[in-house]
C-alpha cells in the first residue's frame, strides 16, 4: 500500500532548505470599529437655546392639552361600556404622556442650560467691572504717593 505521508515529509524538507522562515511582527489583532460611533454635540448660542426653550414649552402644552382631551374621552366611553376602545384610549393616552415626559425632561434640560449661562455671565460682568475699577484705584494710589514722595 502506498503512504501519502512520505512525499508530503519531503517536500516539506526541501522547503525547509530553500526558504527563509520570518516571525510575524507586530499585532495580530483586528481593529472592529464600533458600531456607533458617539459624536460630540456642538454648543448651543443663547438665540438658539431660546427658541428651543419657546418650542418646547408651545409642544408641552400641546399635549397636555390633547391627554386631558383623551382623558375625557375616556371617561365618556367608559360611561358608554365600550371596555376595547377604552383600552384602545389608554395606549394613546400612555404614548401622550410619554412624549409629553421626554420634552418635559427636555425643557428643564434647557432651562437649566440656561440658567448656567446667566449665571456665567453675571459672574463675568461682575469680575469685569471689578478688575478696571482695582487697577485704577492701584494707579491713582500709586501716582498720589509718587506725589506725595517728590513733595518732601
Amino acid at each position: 500500500m502506498y503512504n501519502r505521508e512520505d512525499p508530503k515529509k519531503k517536500a516539506e524538507e526541501e522547503a525547509r532548505k530553500t526558504f527563509v522562515f520570518q516571525k510575524k511582527t507586530g499585532s495580530r489583532s483586528k481593529y472592529v470599529p464600533p458600531e456607533k460611533p458617539t459624536l460630540r454635540r456642538g454648543k448651543q448660542s443663547t438665540e438658539e437655546r431660546t427658541k428651543e426653550i419657546s418650542l418646547c414649552s408651545l409642544e408641552l402644552e400641546s399635549l397636555t392639552a390633547q391627554s386631558a382631551n383623551k382623558q375625557k374621552e375616556i371617561a365618556q366611553v367608559n360611561d358608554l361600556k365600550d371596555y376595547e376602545r377604552c383600552a384602545h384610549l389608554h395606549k394613546e393616552l400612555r404614548v401622550l404622556s410619554t412624549e409629553r415626559h421626554k420634552v418635559q425632561r427636555k425643557l428643564s434640560d434647557l432651562q437649566k442650560k440656561q440658567a448656567k449661562h446667566m449665571n456665567y455671565v453675571a459672574r463675568k460682568e461682575k469680575t469685569s467691572r471689578s478688575s478696571p475699577a482695582s487697577t485704577a484705584t492701584a494707579t491713582t494710589t500709586a501716582k498720589s504717593t509718587a506725589a506725595t514722595a517728590t513733595r518732601n
